[in-house]
């Protein structure tokens, strides 16, 4: 059974800390978990408008594919601070107020 996991990424700080070494141990993951027959799952790693043609509308594309999505996986690094508060790259926040609307706490797992 195919299961869609969204990936919300930032790319404000390191690429081998964050954005890369996110996707590549949810990739990693993926394919323990396909190949575990027992499991019965198929899981596919998603991002931003990875995989569709020419130039799509970015916050539709983002939306849609997060709602389809079965899981959402969020970045949630803090890339900046401001009078002692620290802030976590907010086009990440933007997607995962959208994910916590349309899927709810149990399909977030933020990172």
């Amino acid at each position: 059974m195919k299961r869609t996991v969204f990936y919300s990424w930032q790319s404000d700080l390191p690429n081998a800390t964050n954005r890369s070494f996110i996707e590549n141990a949810l990739k990693d993951a993926a394919k323990q978990i396909a190949q575990d027959e027992s499991i019965g799952v198929d899981p596919v790693i998603d991002r931003d408008t990875q995989g569709m043609a020419g130039a799509p509308d970015i916050s539709l594309a983002i939306f849609s594919k997060i709602s389809a999505a079965d899981l959402f996986v969020a970045d949630i690094s803090f890339v900046a601070n401001n009078e002692n508060r620290f802030i976590p790259n907010p086009n990440v926040m933007v997607e995962l107020g959208y994910a916590l609307k349309a899927k709810g706490h149990e399909a977030l797992v933020l990172v």
